[in-house]
């Protein structure tokens, strides 16, 4: 048997900066071997339609012993709910694999489903699986396991629901979630999931897992997991609550509505446990965006909506070399569009012992998403354990945008902000590069062991007003760090050899002297290679030499990613396989053909056989590159309508294959229009309360030309400014409208001027309190009048989501998180605030 290398975990450790705080451990994972086992000396049993060694599937199962393959014809359906029993004799794996392995990927290679085989037979790589399907209109999976069971690893298997299942509640589960699994001395170990094709379907209104690994030693490597989504309910191609590892995920194209792969998420049943000893590298995390309300794609089902990564509880993490995109705001159901989410939770008390610590996020591409990174400290109000010892090292953000992907709340945290951060302990952000539209820090309780250090990144002010290494209720810079970050200080140098894209150097100057800070005006000036061309190839972000922030860190390398290690990272293999000299034969592209935007992106996937080519470098070229550009690895973007033919060719044999690619308009359409407020009435006398700033959202946020006209009926009652500033001008009643620009969507309120704040209403104005704010389970209401009132609280986007009738304690814990208008309406008037759920 080939013996996993250590090399990429060598490499972080070597890379590991000193500083006065503790660094994570990293997970001790070598237990779990995922190579293809020597299967010399294994018995070959069969399963197909006739003249097979077994027909019934659980029949050939339950007669294998360990050293047995059990090889499936390609093609066949094989329908059920299938156990794995615990074996008591035998040594080795049990081994379900397709019959025609030969037409799919070698090992250390990810399947893609719609592929090419080059077999007229089994004309794609799906078509070359032996396909397992649960029928059961119940929701029991396709595979489940005994208590004990061990050594089980699926090769070459498509594993799915018939469309018939509705709601399917996981189509692989590895050990038992349920209090039946109660102790460490029941839970099944030992399985791999090799190449399989692992995906739910749209008629479904759940399909909850791919995979969960509620076991000891598995690994999921190679495959493909798909299509998992749900309404109202979270959902996960991957997910673990009551496994103790040690786990590998490596590989794998993942795609789910909710978190594409969770740790945590409910209490576990075996007392004490945390899964730990986890590897998650050179995964592809994905949303499409056809899941996405609003969006031009956008195929007709509101799947909730969450985020990429998350951590509810997990220790010893390596997240290496992977690449997240498509993460967006999904509110008041769904999340608010963080890409990675490390947020510690007892479950209630269920999980005293949950953990997030000695956390590595290293050697990432994370792109497209409301936010960047958000880091809870305790949970059970802090009475829970502390999230710490976390390493955010050598990974590219990229359009972290918050107009894009935000929640539409510019006063909230979630306006692309790169990372949140609320009391973890020793958090380390080193070598990273961010572009975030948002401010570089939120951070809501003072926290311990907070380092930023050789890192580029935006810091412009957001829509309203955010900017840099900020706090609320502080300015940015001097004023947040002395607050949130009191342990830093010029000297250690713990905020340092940063450069602050657009940054306002007169806010850091405690903090510039011995450490030190640049602050470019705008990107051009840092040095890129080609700062325009960075969404089509990430390498272009790289700091060209003459740049005065190359070699200039405090390693004495580039500010910012070190291009070779991320790219090694990216494309690291486990070590399996010895080289052996193979010809390329042909190379094809996928799709063939394909339609985007200008302005756009789209991948193109070039398949190249044999699958086990030695030599697979290609090149890329487009023969119109006015109409279409492509980068080194594929990445095609829109340059102006038209047509373009993308074509990639082998640098053995000179093979090509190409794609026509047709470019069309980037114009999106305005659907709507709200016009958010606060307060119906104006007054005239009085210097406070005589102008009111109205503020309109335009849907989809994205939309081309967001634009819009501010209107009043009678501009002798309120005059309005084209930035919706209202004054009032005298008594009377009148309308505002607002009206966009595209399509001449319009919303409007009524408005009343009265002549002067009586005094109980000068006293009383606005003097709603919310706490705690923000808030997890209940919030306390509070107005100065003791008189009856009625709570309603709604939406960013208007929708009543709670009512109540004179409580001043609400339950606000049935809320998704998010972003809340809390109204109260007593006797004549009316109150506002926001509050965060978190």
């Amino acid at each position: 048997m080939k013996i996993f290398t250590l090399s990429i975990l060598a490499s972080i450790v070597l890379a590991t900066p000193s500083f006065a705080v503790n660094p994570p451990a990293l997970p001790n994972t070598s237990a779990v071997i995922t190579c293809f086992p020597d299967t010399a000396g294994y018995k070959t049993i069969t399963v197909g339609a006739s003249g097979r060694d077994y027909t019934d599937l659980q029949k050939a199962i339950n007669a294998a012993d360990p050293g047995t393959i059990i090889k499936l014809d390609a093609g066949a359906t094989f329908n059920g709910g299938f156990v794995l029993p615990k074996k008591t004799t035998g040594t080795g794996w049990i081994i379900l694999m397709s019959s025609r392995m030969d037409l799919l990927p070698i090992d250390e290679t990810r399947i893609a489903p719609p592929a090419p085989t080059g077999n007229p037979d089994y004309p794609t790589q799906a078509s070359a699986m032996a396909k397992i399907v649960t029928t059961n209109l119940s929701g029991i999976p396709c595979f489940v396991t005994q208590a004990n069971a061990h050594h089980y690893r699926f090769v070459g298997l498509e594993i799915t629901a018939d469309p018939s299942v509705l709601n399917s509640y996981g189509l692989v589960n590895l050990g038992d979630g349920s209090s039946a699994q109660n102790s460490l001395s029941v839970v099944p170990d030992h399985f791999v999931i090799d190449r399989c094709y692992i995906h739910g379907h749209t008629n479904a209104t759940i399909m909850k897992y791919g995979v969960t690994l509620n076991c000891a030693n598995a690994a999921i490597i190679d495959s493909y997991i798909s299509d998992f989504h749900s309404v109202g309910y979270d959902a996960q191609a991957i997910a673990g609550i009551n496994g103790p590892g040690p786990f590998k995920i490596i590989n794998n194209y993942l795609e789910a509505s909710g978190e594409n792969i969770m740790f945590g998420g409910g209490a576990s049943a075996i007392p004490g446990l945390v899964p730990s000893d986890i590897e998650i590298r050179q995964n592809y995390f994905s949303k499409p965006f056809s899941w996405r309300v609003g969006h031009p794609t956008f195929a007709g089902k509101h799947w909730t909506i969450k985020n990429l990564f998350e951590l509810k509880t997990g220790m010893r993490v390596l997240f290496d070399g992977n690449i997240l995109e498509n993460s967006w705001a999904d509110l008041p159901i769904g999340q608010s569009g963080c890409a990675i989410l490390l947020t510690i939770r007892t479950e209630g008390g269920g999980s005293p012992q949950a953990e997030v610590s000695d956390i590595t996020i290293s050697n990432n591409i994370i792109r497209h998403a409301a936010e960047g990174i958000s880091i809870s400290g305790r949970d059970d109000g802090g009475t829970g354990n502390r999230s710490k010892r976390i390493r955010i090292y050598n990974n590219l953000f990229d359009d972290i945008n918050g107009p894009v992907y935000g929640d539409l709340n510019i006063d909230g945290p979630n306006d692309g902000t790169f990372i949140k951060l609320g009391e973890p302990e020793d958090v380390v952000v080193d070598h990273n590069t961010i572009f975030q539209t948002g401010a570089i820090t939120w951070a809501g309780i003072p926290m311990n062991g907070f380092v930023f250090t050789n890192n580029i990144t935006n810091s412009k002010a957001s829509k309203a007003g955010y900017q840099g290494i900020y706090g609320p209720g502080y300015q940015q810079g001097n004023k947040t760090i002395e607050h949130y970050f009191a342990d830093v200080t010029d000297a250690n140098q713990h905020i340092n050899k940063n450069v602050m894209i657009g940054g306002d150097a007169s806010k850091y100057t405690n903090y510039n002297t011995i450490s030190m800070n640049y602050f470019p005006t705008v990107a051009t000036d840092a040095g890129f290679v080609d700062y325009t061309n960075g969404t089509s190839d990430y390498h272009d972000y790289a700091l060209l030499t003459s740049s005065q922030y190359s070699k200039n860190a405090t390693d004495g390398k580039d500010i910012g990613i070190d291009f070779q290690m991320l790219d090694s990272s990216l494309q690291a293999t486990r070590g399996c396989l010895p080289p052996v000299e193979m010809n390329v034969a042909s190379v094809s592209l996928f799709p063939k053909n394909t339609a985007i935007k200008v302005g756009d992106s789209t991948v193109l996937i070039a398949t190249i056989l044999p699958a086990n080519a030695s030599n697979k470098n290609v090149t890329w070229t487009s023969d119109n590159q006015s109409t279409a550009t492509v980068s080194s690895s594929g990445i095609v973007k829109g340059v102006a309508i038209g047509t373009a033919t993308i074509v990639v060719t082998t640098q053995d044999g000179n093979k090509k294959g190409t794609c026509t690619v047709t470019v069309a308009s980037n114009v999106l359409n305005v659907l709507s229009v709200f016009l958010f407020k606060e307060t119906d009435t104006l007054y005239l006398e009085s210097n406070a309360q005589d102008r009111y700033q109205y503020n309109a959202i335009v849907y989809p946020s994205d939309a081309t030309n967001t634009n819009v006209s501010w209107h009043t009926l009678d501009s002798s009652i309120v005059s309005i400014t084209q930035t919706g500033l209202a004054q009032a001008k005298a008594v009377g009643k009148t309308i505002i409208y607002v009206k966009t620009e595209d399509g001449g969507h319009t919303d409007s309120s009524r408005v009343t001027v009265l002549g002067s704040l009586g005094v109980d209403e000068n006293k009383e104005y606005n003097q709603l309190t919310i706490s705690p704010n923000p808030a997890n389970n209940e919030i306390a209401i509070s107005l100065p009048s003791s008189n009856h009132f009625e709570i309603e609280i709604s939406t960013v986007l208007g929708e009543k989501v709670l009512k109540s009738e004179d409580r001043r304690l609400i339950d606000v814990s049935g809320l998704s998180v998010g972003v809340y208008l809390v109204k109260v309406q007593q006797g004549d008037g009316v109150y506002c605030r926001w509050f965060l759920k978190e």
